[in-house]
């Protein structure tokens, strides 16, 4: 050999620095099953994607420092991904991970109260089984992702059609729900009745005849009163009821109140009855008791109020005060008068003479 040397120079890089490595904000919680995620990377490192929940597709790379993997088939509820980055010396990142909530199921919405008639200053509260953003119209159109957004109990002060539904936090939209409310500020028609509409009773305990028409909720309560001014506590609706009129006799009005299925309360009903409690009075003028020669003897009587009837030795006869009787035989005979008044008490006088004509 002839001696000759060369002299040859290489420049080795040390490096034992784990390549950095970042994950972008994710979409969740979402409805897809698939998403594309993606981050930032050391120049020219190896991207590697794991889960357990779903399949993380291979790396790729838009520029020499981002990275893109689709996650598919990701199962319903929380989807962990865990991302490692290798550099081009071998060194390996820490792992970086994050998680994708899937939600599939729709959010139920509820109106409280349900729909029915009710009385004025009704509130409905929507309350979803999520969080989510309720949508909602009065008018009975149908509602969209424009229409108002329910932030409070809405107030329905006539009958209205709402209709509403919701979107989750996945964007799920519920399908649209129709409640109806019926507003009834009318109140009830009623009218009462004594005794079957009598102009008299003998006695303070009664029957009431009540009659009662609502065109909504239907009438549900009714009071009385004996004054218009102390009212009985209301109780369920019937078309009859038994009352007792306040002491005395004379003129009764008894008074009804009638209370429909949403409140609204009647004017007062009314009707009059006459108590008459105490018997007619009866006196026979004539004849008087003793002996007469009179075959035909003068009837004279009075009475307080009543229907009158006559009768002779127990035989009712068509005589009135002022006529005569007779012809009568001699012997002991009996006339009595009884009256009966409006009330049907009855009063009653007897008187015993004697003819002769001989």
């Amino acid at each position: 050999a002839a001696g000759n040397q060369t002299t040859v120079q290489r420049n080795i890089m040390y490096d034992i620095t784990p390549p950095a490595l970042g994950i972008n904000p994710v979409t969740s919680p979402t409805n897809q099953p698939s998403q594309t995620i993606s981050g930032t990377r050391e120049a020219d490192s190896t991207i590697n994607a794991t889960s357990s929940t779903a399949e993380a597709g291979q790396a790729v790379y838009p520029t020499t420092t981002t990275w893109q993997v689709e996650l598919t088939n990701m199962a319903e509820g929380d989807n962990t991904f865990t991302v490692t980055a290798t550099d081009q010396a071998g060194n390996v990142s820490n792992s970086v991970s994050s998680s994708i909530t899937l939600d599939t199921t729709l959010p139920a919405t509820t109106a409280a109260p349900a729909g029915g008639i009710f009385g004025p200053g009704l509130f409905v509260t929507l309350a979803s089984s999520e969080t989510t953003t309720i949508y909602y119209t009065t008018d009975g159109s149908t509602p969209a992702t424009s229409s108002l957004v329910y932030n409070g109990p809405i107030s329905i002060i006539a009958t209205t059609i709402l209709k509403y539904f919701a979107v989750d936090l996945a964007g799920n939209p519920e399908a649209v729900k129709t409640v109806i409310y019926a507003i009834d500020t009318t109140p009830p028609a009623g009218s009462i009745a004594i005794d079957n509409g009598a102009g008299y009773t003998n006695s303070p305990a009664v029957t009431l005849t009540l009659d009662c028409a609502d065109d909504l909720s239907g009438c549900s309560q009714m009071q009385f009163s004996n004054d218009n001014q102390t009212w009985t506590t209301p109780e369920l609706y019937t078309s009859t009821k038994s009352w007792s009129l306040s002491t005395g006799d004379g003129q009764k009005i008894v008074f009804a109140k009638f209370i429909d299925g949403v409140g609204n309360v009647s004017g007062a009903a009314s009707a009059a009855i006459i108590l008459d409690t105490a018997a007619p009075t009866v006196s026979i003028n004539s004849p008087t008791a003793g002996v007469t020669t009179n075959s035909t003897p003068l009837l004279l009587y009075t009475v307080s109020d009543g229907t009158v009837e006559v009768s002779v030795d127990g035989a009712v006869v068509s005589k009135t005060s002022g006529t005569t009787l007779g012809p009568l035989t001699d012997g002991l005979h009996t006339v009595r008068v009884e009256v009966t008044n409006f009330a049907g008490i009855t009063g009653a006088a007897e008187l015993s003479f004697t003819i002769d004509t001989v």
